[in-house]
């Protein structure tokens, strides 16, 4: 069966996959502001190994309520796929120690873009061309954070731009995946290859420290967990392209929970690229209102 038949297959429930995304969000943003809050002293090697240790630990702890198998039917998507994680994570950690939460957040929304240029070019599926205007704003605001040859550029926010390609890397393999396997095998994948690969990677004295971190660094590797499990039933559930400007909620949660913690307040033009990524997420969301009171017909080439 060919790439784009096995796409076609895969079912498109975009009102569900919207909400899980949403969801999903949600725990990122909690998990990364714990981060900031409790785990400033761990590297970035530890915090991913703290979160892909509590991930396989949910996957293996809840197996025997999945109907999930040990064997994938796509080994090296599944492979690649956790691959893609394992960067986008590193990529995010470290910066988010040179950077507020909410600027570090807002940047890694250049992902829609990537996402929806991979949903193009490597998935083949159709997206209408006025589905580009929504990323088109939100990637101008993502510039705007960012602020690249200005006098407050950071070269920590090139990390959130790593991570966001890692991730696209990572969805592009969970929709190529589809249904094929079971959530329960996919996340096993992850969490099993993660965990390898950053137990060698571990600088020295690692086991003093995460036995010595905070009973909050668990709590913040758990909403990671609830964040990766709710974002694999999206991407499973809706095709790439019509869900992945909701993702740009987590900025609300960021920008929300930077103010209350750290009483952090962006700069004018920071803010208003905020301002654009959500302008951009909103008329996104709105486009996949008024798409799906339309037929396939009147839509896909608007």
């Amino acid at each position: 069966m060919t790439l784009t038949a096995t796409i076609a297959l895969t079912p498109h429930h975009p009102v569900r996959g919207a909400a899980l995304l949403l969801a999903a969000m949600a725990c990122f943003a909690a998990s990364d502001a714990l981060v900031k809050l409790f785990a400033q002293d761990l590297s970035a090697y530890e915090l991913a190994w703290l979160r892909y240790a509590a991930l396989l630990a949910t996957v293996l702890a809840g197996w025997r309520f999945a109907a999930g198998r040990l064997g994938s039917v796509h080994p090296w998507w599944q492979t690649l796929r956790a691959a893609g994680l394992i960067g986008s994570a590193l990529f995010f950690l470290q910066g988010l120690r040179g950077l507020p939460i909410a600027e570090a957040t807002a940047i890694v929304f250049v992902s829609p873009l990537f996402v929806t240029l991979a949903a193009v070019g490597i998935l083949r599926e159709k997206v209408a061309r006025r589905r580009w205007w929504p990323i088109a704003i939100g990637s101008a605001g993502v510039l705007m954070v960012v602020q690249p040859g200005g006098a407050r550029f950071s070269a920590a926010a090139l990390f959130p731009v790593l991570s966001s390609l890692s991730w696209t890397l990572a969805i592009v393999c969970t929709r190529r995946i589809g249904s094929a396997d079971p959530v329960a095998t996919t996340m096993l994948y992850s969490s099993a290859a993660g965990l390898g690969f950053l137990t060698l990677m571990l600088p020295d004295g690692s086991g003093i420290r995460l036995m010595q971190s905070s009973p909050w660094c668990l709590v913040m590797a758990l909403c990671w967990c609830g964040g990766q499990w709710l974002a694999v039933a999206a991407y499973r559930s809706a095709r790439a392209s019509a869900i992945a400007p909701f993702s740009y909620s987590q900025l609300l949660w960021a920008a929300l929970l930077g103010y209350i913690v750290w009483h952090h307040v962006p700069d004018r033009l920071a803010a208003a690229g905020m301002a654009l990524i959500l302008a951009g997420g909103l008329y996104a969301a709105w486009q996949g209102k008024q798409e799906q009171r339309q037929p396939l017909s009147q839509t896909a080439n608007r």
